[in-house]
């Protein structure tokens, strides 16, 4: 057999533990909380020498459609990515 062939075995298997993972997390959403917790617990933030650009996305128009009354924010969310030019 050629290691090829024995990947093939491997991405089956895989597949069929991130299926039963899937199905717990679908099931019980602690669970998925958890894992991604545990998920983002390894990475660090970025130095604070990295240049920041904060980019802000709002709507054209404050106003709500349908009755015309100024909309709040429900929720904002923050986000750190290392760009990397390719040599």
């Amino acid at each position: 057999m050629t290691p090829d062939q024995l990947n093939l075995g491997l991405d089956d298997l895989e597949q069929t533990v991130a299926g039963g993972e899937a199905e717990q997390e679908t099931s019980d959403p602690a669970l998925k909380r958890a894992r991604a917790e545990k998920r983002r617990a390894g990475r660090g933030s970025l130095p604070d020498r990295l240049p920041r650009i904060e980019v802000v996305i709002e709507p054209e128009d404050i106003a709500c459609p349908c009755c015309g009354s100024a909309m709040h924010v429900i929720s904002e969310d923050r986000s750190q990515r290392l760009d990397v030019i390719p040599a």
